[in-house]
């Protein structure tokens, strides 16, 4: 075997070898690649679950803030509250007794958060696991002396004794977001509660 076919055969090898390591390394940048599309694709996917979260119990969250807020005394007892539960309560919008109420409805599948006002109920949520209301009552404390606010006997449920007292209202929405939850929770001072009852 001459010295010329020899280097043509070195040449080939090289070649091929060659061939070998550029193949190797496109496939290790395009998987490379892939994954980092990927990634983007789930955070992608991921945010705009957070924002589909926001959408459907955050919003629905800061209504029911507002009107617990704006609560007006009514009737004998000068309540802000006319009902109270773990998941439904009405609120008084005005001295003439006019009410607002929010409640879970879950007869129906996906839960749907719903608003009754004046005879009339809209679905102001859908997809709900879970709404839950907390009320508290003053304690009289100032913040030196110790927390303001206490629950209620039952957190969820006042007595009829409790109830004309309630000063604030806790209040925790529920939403699914990719196979998990998110939970969103907001405290209200009912703001024309008298500030003897409601604590400094």
């Amino acid at each position: 075997m001459n010295t010329n076919t020899r280097i043509r055969r070195a040449c080939r090898g090289v070649a091929a070898i060659e061939a070998l390591i550029t193949g190797l390394c496109t496939v290790l940048v395009g998987a490379m690649l892939l994954t980092f599309i990927r990634i983007d694709l789930v955070s992608t996917q991921l945010a705009m679950g957070r924002h589909a979260a926001d959408t459907c119990a955050r919003k629905p969250l800061d209504n029911i803030v507002a009107v617990v807020r704006r609560a007006q005394k009514y009737g004998g007892n000068q309540a802000f509250i006319s009902a109270a539960a773990a998941s439904d309560v009405s609120i008084y919008l005005d001295t003439n007794g006019a009410t607002a109420r929010f409640w879970l409805d879950t007869s129906v599948q996906p839960y749907t958060l719903k608003y009754t006002t004046a005879g009339d109920t809209r679905v102001i949520a859908t997809a709900l696991t879970g709404l839950t209301f907390t009320y508290y009552l003053a304690t009289g404390n100032t913040p030196s002396q110790g927390s303001c606010w206490r629950t209620t006997t039952n957190p969820y449920v006042p007595t009829s004794v409790e109830l004309p007292n309630v000063v604030a209202v806790g209040i925790s929405i529920t939403y699914p977001v990719d196979g998990s939850t998110q939970t969103y929770t907001s405290t209200v001072r009912i703001r024309n509660a008298s500030r003897a009852i409601s604590g400094k």
